[in-house]
């Protein structure tokens, strides 16, 4: 281990050739004094386990440095290594990123766990803790011999076995072991306002999600393909649009753009007015901050307007004579 004992110093932790590390990879000094982990320990790596071969059986055991042998029934001769050790190098996952406004530590090694945490203010969507599968590497399927056949595992240590017809002598390798550099395909880049998981190994599948009020334009899952190439490309993230509308009957209608926000302005032609919003907004979810206005009528000339209804009032003109009074 290497680092400070001093407030904020950060202690780092790893292990020997052979050895995988369990728990955090690093521990903080905090301001009362503790340590934010405990000391982790180191674990002899673990080999993905095996299955016998065909009409014969297997003792041993997978840990670091331990042998597995085979035999064959009675009758069947073996072909290939009657034993096999496991090595310092087992299965090893790619590794994640952190998430946004996050952290991560652990091990990518065979069983090995990452922990995820968010800063101060943030919460956790997702799994706290991923583990490193024995399947993180596959290699590609091979084709039989022409007059020949095949039989075995592609997965991580596993051993692929070739025989011929009746009559055909075998030109090449019996056996093939499938090592740990299997096919892995390019690291990619979430979508701006999206989010990613998956496995870049061969037969992987990286899957594609947006954020809340963005629609995703794209392939939502693609596969790493034998040649080491995605099956698609990434998609992107589209801000979630509104409804398109109208203008009022006897007004107008401006689109308008203002701090990443869409919104609407109404007006009315001349000798009508605006019953409603004069401004409606394109919210997160796809939906109008509110229903498009009306533009009503104006009453003009000798009219009243009394609860936006208009009353007309007449006046009649006439005369009045003294004479026709005495």
């Amino acid at each position: 281990m290497a680092g400070s004992c001093l407030y904020k110093g950060v202690m780092h932790f790893r292990c020997a050739r052979g050895y995988n590390l369990v728990g955090a990879a690093n521990i903080r000094c905090q301001a009362d004094g503790t340590w934010s982990g405990s000391v982790p320990t180191c674990e002899a790596v673990q080999c993905p386990e095996l299955k016998p071969p065909i009409h014969g059986n297997m003792d041993g055991s997978f840990s670091y440095k331990a042998a597995v042998h085979f035999n064959c029934d009675r009758g069947y001769n073996l072909v290939g290594a009657a034993t096999i050790t496991c090595q310092a190098d087992a299965v090893q996952c790619t590794e994640p990123r952190p998430p946004i406004h996050g952290y991560m530590d652990g091990s990518r090694n065979y069983q090995g766990v990452m922990h995820f945490s968010c800063d101060r203010g943030y919460n956790l969507v997702g799994a706290a803790t991923i583990r490193c599968q024995a399947d993180a590497v596959q290699c590609t399927e091979p084709r039989p011999p022409i007059n020949g056949y095949m039989d075995g595992s592609r997965n991580y240590h596993g051993m692929m076995r070739f025989r011929c017809d009746r009559g055909y002598n075998l030109v090449g390798a019996a056996t093939i072991t499938c090592q740990a550099d299997a096919v892995q395909c390019t690291e990619l880049r979430p979508p701006v306002y999206g989010y990613m998981d998956g496995s870049r190994n061969y037969q992987g599948v990286m899957n594609f999600r947006c954020a809340h009020g963005y629609n995703l334009v794209g392939a939502k899952t693609i596969t790493c393909q034998a040649d080491g190439t995605w099956s698609d490309s990434v998609p992107t993230c589209k801000a979630a649009g509104c409804k398109k509308v109208e203008p009022p009957v006897n007004g107008q209608m401006k689109k308008r753009r203002n701090k990443g926000n869409n919104y609407l302005e109404f007006r009315c032609n001349q000798g009508y007015r605006l019953v409603g919003e004069k401004y409606i907004v394109c919210q997160p979810d796809g939906t109008w901050s509110d229903s498009v206005p009306k533009c009503k009528a104006i009453c003009r000339g000798d009219y009243q307007l009394l609860a936006e209804t208009c009353i007309r009032i007449s006046f009649h003109r006439s005369q009045y004579s003294e004479a026709e009074g005495a």
